[in-house]
């Protein structure tokens, strides 16, 4: 559903003063069921929000980490920030897409831990198609929205989790589905030797998914044609089918695909040399940038990126000086020829989160791509635009051999 601006405006007040329990009774009063039950996750008082929050620990202690309250409720106020971002860059409007997107990304970032620890990428994966997935996911925030508990009468998580009111990850679970990672997203991806060029991949004897990306905003259609090698859900192996956004999970340095359980094994090992990219559609870069910036340097208002000033940075970027009292990422550009934003680049600053990431978002065959990397592959920040860039060329490329 799309709001209009006074709503966004109210969204961006609660979130730019971390309210979010005043956030998400926001969003559920616009028509959102989505607030509803993160709402129940931050005050722990559903069944699903308390089986969420616990099953979200116990993930962690799988993956070796120890997520103690303070990283919790930092959990929390950035998922809010995560979604504020998403509906303000486009128009209220968050997909099941972006929002397993934050998800990921807040959760390693903030607690290190994968993505396995949002429960809801295990239910989805049980539908074959994209057409059942949204629906589904709609159908799952929908339900039994009002409903909660007395945590001495029901679902009983850690007694800690019951005395940190707000201080919870915002994930949205039916209380009924524990399915196992293994179970659900099957065995890792087959490796594929390493290349220097990501086009290697787009070999004759690859099998290839075709479909397109719907740039809403833009009212088109991008035809893409990419080795399913790449794609590890079933409703992503539909030919033919129109996605909003399409997410890749690969390698920093040979570009390999790189599965959840992967993911999740990597982590307990320390190994965190991948990317992650969502190649979709977002609002103009300009734009784009302003809301970034509000996102790093809140309790600033809507300065807007043309009243930052900019000074000349490390690795052929201009960074913004913020000027605010609590920074709380550093946002870095490459500027166009007309002085534009052609690439932003947001991270989180060492010391206000245990994990450090970045967040690149740049353009390249029509198309809009968000790249999330932890912040120690900053100074590489050229290499993957280049290969993404390449990537995705080569699957524009193998759309139009075969007339798509």
């Amino acid at each position: 559903m799309t709001l209009n601006t006074d709503q966004l405006a109210i969204l961006d007040t609660h979130a730019n003063a971390g309210d979010r329990i005043a956030y998400y009774k926001a969003l559920a009063s616009f028509g959102d069921n989505y607030g509803n039950l993160a709402l129940g996750v931050t005050l722990n008082n559903s069944v699903s929000g308390a089986a969420a929050n616990k099953y979200f620990l116990d993930t962690a202690s799988d993956e070796g980490q120890i997520v103690p309250d303070d990283e919790l409720a930092r959990v929390s106020l950035e998922l809010m920030l995560a979604d504020n971002l998403v509906r303000q860059a486009n128009f209220g409007i968050a997909t099941i897409d972006q929002i397993q997107d934050y998800h990921r990304q807040v959760f390693e970032d903030v607690a290190g831990v994968s993505a396995n620890g949002w429960t809801p990428d295990y239910f989805l994966q049980s539908f074959d198609n994209l057409a059942d997935r949204q629906p589904a996911w709609d159908s799952l925030v929908s339900s039994e929205p009002g409903r909660t508990y007395t945590h001495q009468k029901s679902v009983q998580p850690e007694k800690r989790i019951s005395n940190i009111v707000g201080g919870l990850p915002t994930v949205v679970f039916l209380a009924t589905l524990f399915w196992s990672a293994a179970a659900i997203a099957g065995s890792p991806s087959p490796g594929i030797s390493p290349a220097p060029d990501p086009c290697t991949f787009f070999s004759p004897n690859e099998e290839h998914v075709d479909f397109f990306i719907n740039m809403r905003l833009e009212q088109k259609k991008v035809a893409v044609s990419v080795p399913k090698v790449f794609l590890e859900d079933r409703w992503d192996h539909v030919n033919g089918a129109s996605h909003n956004s399409q997410l890749f999970r690969v390698t920093l340095d040979t570009f390999e695909p790189v599965s959840r359980v992967q993911a999740s094994l990597q982590n307990r090992n320390g190994n965190h040399n991948r990317m992650t990219f969502v190649v979709g559609d977002r609002v103009d870069h300009e734009a784009l940038a302003s809301i970034v910036l509000r996102r790093a340097d809140p309790g600033t208002g809507d300065v807007g990126f043309g009243n930052y000033e900019l000074v000349s940075s490390e690795y052929n970027l201009s960074q913004a000086v913020l000027v605010g009292t609590d920074p709380q990422r550093n946002v870095y550009f490459a500027l166009g020829e007309n002085g534009a934003p052609d690439t932003v680049v947001s991270c989180g600053i060492a010391g206000k989160v245990p994990f450090p990431g970045c967040d690149q978002y740049f353009r390249a065959f029509g198309m809009d791509i968000k790249v999330n990397y932890r912040a120690y592959a900053f100074q590489n920040w050229q290499k993957v635009q280049d290969d993404i860039t390449s990537f995705l060329s080569c699957a524009v490329e193998a759309s139009k051999s075969k007339d798509i």
